[in-house]
């Protein structure tokens, strides 16, 4: 079940410092389930998203000072860490990553209450599908994309100079 709040390559293992080239994103996942955080690293690498996998939320927030990641698709309950600690200490040191949350638990009115509190963008219950994944990552990652590409675009007009004078603009009024 995917709960939206608001309406190419695998690296599970991998330290978190290896160098990506960004296509259509970074992301971090994070799981005490290595099924899990191999499933969703598989599944997003396909969709051409960089996901980079880390067993809790100590060693996540670790990742996370290291390196940029533009989605942080983190589990509710783990061992190492919290996902509800990861997020307060994310933006207690003034990281803003967007979060999805992955939870096995009942999706309570306290639960449901929490993850709006922390700003949580969408809430994946387990078990959940491919399409469940990546459906809740685009709606997240796609608003990015396209300011990304709109800034860039600007970027180009103005390097090229085009829209640029140096005569003072006429007002028709």
């Amino acid at each position: 079940m995917n709960l939206d709040l608001f309406a190419e390559q695998s690296t599970e293992g991998q330290a978190p410092d290896t160098e990506l080239t960004d296509a259509a994103g970074r992301i971090l996942v994070v799981d005490d389930e290595a099924s899990i955080r191999e499933f969703a690293t598989d599944a997003l690498a396909h969709a051409g998203y960089q996901a980079v996998a880390i067993d809790g939320g100590v060693p996540a927030l670790e990742a996370i000072r290291a390196e940029h990641y533009d989605l942080i698709l983190t589990d509710f309950n783990m061992p190492k860490g919290s996902g509800a600690n990861l997020i307060m200490k994310m933006h207690s040191e003034g990281f803003t990553q967007p979060v999805i949350m992955m939870t096995g638990a009942a999706l309570t009115k306290e639960l449901m209450a929490l993850t709006s509190m922390l700003h949580v963008r969408s809430i994946l219950q387990k078990p959940f599908g491919i399409d469940q994944l990546l459906a809740a990552v685009d709606n997240v990652m796609r608003p990015m994309r396209n300011v990304s590409t709109d800034l860039a675009e600007h970027q180009m007009i103005h390097e090229a100079g085009i829209g640029t004078s140096t005569e003072p603009r006429k007002s028709d009024f």
